[in-house]
């Protein structure tokens, strides 16, 4: 992931399906719609939910990964 993922997130005209996210992926999402790095959601997700920084930066990668499946994610 880039250092500002402010570009980084929208959606592909190509993309025709829905994404349906629980309230972690659209934590996860409005963070990187905001232009949030990788690092800067990190710091968030720890500060709203009771995980530990390992926990929370495997659901980011996972959530990043499944982001870039789809073409939703620009690098």
């Amino acid at each position: 992931i880039k250092s500002s993922a402010a570009s980084d997130v929208y959606k592909r005209q190509e993309f025709n399906g829905m994404i349906t996210l629980n309230e972690s992926g659209g934590f996860f999402w409005d963070c990187l719609v905001e232009g949030c790095t990788k690092e800067r959601l990190l710091s968030k997700v720890l500060l709203e939910y009771e995980v530990t920084e390992q926990k929370a930066s495997e659901d980011i990668d996972k959530f990043l990964d499944m982001l870039r499946e789809n073409n939703l994610l620009d690098e």
